[in-house]
């Protein structure tokens, strides 16, 4: 599938988001999102899943840094038409290590988070129960 683009530059333009739109990507970190949703440019419009860990224990602090949180999820937000979205959370240890986040509301990258349009499906690993409510009260779209 990836080399039949390759035949002309007519058939690129007509199946470039096809690879896009039709794969779940998975990420370690959100440190590990940043770089690819920054990379491919335009062609993030046509992401629809997209399954990360929300926050990486062995590094110091949690969710790499508060800044690539916001900067991941504002990509997301604004330049996406993301339908899935899988998030591994401990919101327990998160809460614990990070006294000063005051709830599920101030974790980093959330702000940006539920603005996001047209989710259809949002899942959660981990020990995730009131994150869960406080999100898909926040961001998911009512079925019709």
């Amino acid at each position: 599938m990836l080399s039949l683009p390759a035949v002309s530059r007519q058939i690129y333009n007509e199946t470039k988001g096809i690879y896009y739109s039709e794969n779940a990507f998975a990420f370690n970190s959100l440190s590990d999102l940043f770089p690819f949703l920054s990379g491919i440019g335009k062609r993030r419009s046509f992401i629809r899943k997209i399954a990360v860990i929300y926050c990486d224990y062995s590094q110091l602090y949690c969710t790499e840094d508060k800044k690539i949180a916001t900067k991941v999820f504002n990509l997301i937000k604004e330049q996406m038409t993301l339908r899935s979205l899988h998030l591994a959370i401990d919101e327990v240890e998160l809460l614990r290590r990070n006294k000063r986040f005051k709830g599920r509301q101030g974790f980093p990258g959330f702000k940006q988070l539920i603005q996001v349009h047209g989710l259809q499906r949002l899942t959660f690993q981990g020990n995730f129960h009131q994150t869960k409510q406080y999100l898909e009260l926040k961001i998911m779209e009512p079925k019709r």
